[in-house]
């Protein structure tokens, strides 16, 4: 565990949002349940191999989470995140993973995640949110991973033009954009 973890205070957030950072002792009690309303899959407790997760309240309702590890001195691996069901059409939910990018960011030089290549929602917040794609991982299941990147400099640079209210939390977790934003933002061909 590096220092940075060492730093980080239990709770921070802005207005409605609130992020609750959680050992992993504690998420043990709950992640068997999280991952299954938010995947709709088992993942076995037992699994999990991290350092921290981040719990999101809206408006003090449990309604998203994220684990992390700490890959290297200064760098952070966010390895499953989600939002629950019935905020996944809640617009506070993506202000809260800008928050939480922002946050972390102000602690760890570089953050690391995958994305899964079929997940093209989650794939457009990222890119929204500063991310940029370093490389592949096939997964032993015939999928196709993303490995992504994000830094201070790359995540202020995207924070300049926020994201437009209709990007929403879609049923497997990850995010929608509506048609006519899209068009707005990329060439017809990726629409």
């Amino acid at each position: 565990m590096n220092s940075a973890l060492k730093e980080l205070p239990r709770c921070f957030g802005e207005g409605e949002l609130k992020w609750t950072i959680v050992p992993p002792s504690e998420f043990a009690l709950i992640s068997e349940q999280l991952f299954g309303l938010t995947f709709g899959a088992k993942r076995n407790k037992e699994l999990e191999r991290i350092d921290f997760s981040v719990l999101l309240s809206v408006r003090g309702k449990l309604s998203g989470f994220v684990t992390c590890y700490e890959h290297q001195a200064n760098e952070l691996y966010l390895q499953y995140g989600g939002a629950l069901p019935e905020f996944r059409e809640n617009p506070a939910v993506l202000r809260g993973y800008r928050v939480l990018l922002g946050f972390l960011l102000e602690h760890y030089s570089s953050l690391l995640t995958r994305i899964e290549n079929t997940n093209t929602p989650m794939l457009k917040l990222a890119l929204r949110c500063g991310w940029l794609i370093i490389g592949l991982r096939l997964a032993g299941n015939g999928k196709v991973l993303l490995e992504l990147v994000n830094s201070a400099e790359q995540f202020k640079t995207s924070n300049k033009t926020p994201a437009p209210d209709s990007l929403r939390i879609s049923e497997g977790g990850g995010v929608k954009l509506s048609r006519s934003d899209a068009e707005k933002d990329l060439p017809k061909e990726e629409i």
